[in-house]
């Protein structure tokens, strides 16, 4: 995808990042940022390992598993 990024995060969240051995795992910071699309691509490196959806915040608020994530995307609705 293709866009502008918004200039401050809106929210961050730690998260275990999975490895195939447990000693392996490893807590991760993500910071999230808004991107307003301009242009989507037909072609992008992970794209037989992700899919794309557009659905509305309300929507995407029930699919994610990461509470920081489904509470941004609630009080992104209200906007």
């Amino acid at each position: 995808m293709i866009g502008s990024i918004s200039p401050g995060s809106v929210g961050m969240f730690r998260a275990t990042k999975g490895a195939a051995d447990a000693q392996s795992k490893r807590i991760i910071e993500v910071w999230v940022y808004l991107l307003e699309v301009t242009e989507t691509l037909s072609k992008w490196s992970e794209k037989g390992k992700r899919t794309t959806r557009w659905v509305t915040c309300e929507a995407a608020a029930h699919f994610l598993r990461e509470p920081v994530l489904t509470r941004l995307c609630h009080r992104l609705a209200q906007i």
